[in-house]
């Protein structure tokens, strides 16, 4: 998280915390917005915080209180809602020694700021969540670290639960990129590492974290994180109506043990580019669009070549054609194709 792009509203709820104040705002600058119950320079002067958080909790990324932690705490209480859309909230004394995060540690980022503020201030931060505190991975920010998409089944909370009170963890790497090869070397000690689904014994773990495109039958719950790395080639009709299309493709990729949040590109020929059909699965899988000249694909293998798709488009495949050369490495993925 990228502290200093956070819009952020800085309430000052004493004169005692002046001080404080204006060392933050001058090292976080134009981001922040600068509040106080009295009149003051460089200040929007405010009757009541209480009221005035109440109206624009949903319009600042960030509030940090500067005063005591139980104005802060009343000023927030009835803005509460959840911990995937609360704003972060940090509280610093108005001395300036002790910042405290106090809500929306991990997704929101008051715990990265929290950090933050206590490096401007020379304070100390006071940060209690329960995995920053015992070595642990914040599994609701490994998604957002990594550019992966998180799939579960059960409530994020007590897949979390099981995690933070260290009861034994199955991790699964059945790809690698540079966020495995971290999450490899920072290894919690509950943690036993594995390469293929098969070989985690049944029953000894209560959880497991899976960083795969797949998708997987167990009684253990998963939570997954897929890194996008699915190529999804496409062709269709002049245009083809899109109703049902997407579901359908959605139901498939489930059916072959892959999750449609993996994709990561929708690929098709130059003719198709505009068609409804691809644009209403790009929307709906959050995919990129990669659009190919038939000339492009003349050298692609391919398992299936059709004579009627060349007629139409100059190119043999269109699906085939484009996911195989979107993906880069046509003769292992041809290979494995005729293998099956």
């Amino acid at each position: 998280m990228i502290i200093n792009t956070m819009k952020t509203a800085m309430i000052i709820a004493s004169d005692a915390g002046a001080r404080t104040a204006g060392i933050i705002r001058e090292e976080l600058g134009k981001e922040v917005d600068l509040f106080s119950v009295s009149e003051r320079s460089g200040c929007v002067r405010i009757d009541s915080i209480t009221d005035f958080t109440l109206r624009h909790f949903g319009d600042y990324e960030a509030f940090v209180f500067i005063g005591a932690m139980g104005i802060c705490v009343r000023a927030i209480a009835p803005c509460v809602t959840s911990k995937y859309a609360d704003p972060a909230v940090v509280n610093v004394d108005a001395t300036g020694h002790f910042v405290v995060s106090v809500l929306a540690g991990h997704v929101g980022g008051a715990n990265a700021l929290t950090e933050r503020l206590a490096r401007i201030l020379g304070a100390q931060p006071v940060v209690t969540t329960q995995s920053d505190n015992t070595g642990l991975w914040a599994l609701d920010l490994l998604g957002k670290e990594n550019g992966w998409k998180m799939e579960y089944r059960r409530s994020l909370n007590e897949l979390i639960s099981i995690f933070v009170n260290q009861r034994p963890t199955a991790l699964l790497l059945d790809i690698r990129d540079e966020g495995t090869d971290r999450l490899a070397h920072s290894r919690p000690a509950p943690v036993d590492i594995y390469y293929h689904f098969e070989d985690i014994p049944a029953g000894r773990y209560g959880l497991i974290i899976a960083v795969t495109p797949c998708l997987y039958e167990c009684e253990t719950p998963i939570l997954y994180y897929h890194p996008a790395v699915l190529h999804l080639g496409v062709g269709c009709r002049k245009q083809c109506n899109p109703t049902g299309i997407w579901a359908y493709i959605g139901d498939e990729l489930k059916r072959h043990g892959l999750s449609p949040l993996a994709v990561k590109v929708v690929t098709t020929i130059e003719l198709k580019k505009d068609e409804p059909m691809v644009a209403d699965l790009v929307r709906n899988l959050s995919a990129k669009m990669q659009i190919y000249r038939p000339e492009e694909l003349k050298d692609i293998e391919v398992p299936n070549p059709s004579g009627k798709v060349f007629e139409v488009t100059g190119a043999y495949s269109v699906s085939e054609a484009t996911a195989l050369k979107s993906a880069g490495n046509t003769k292992l993925l041809l290979e494995k194709q005729k293998g099956q």
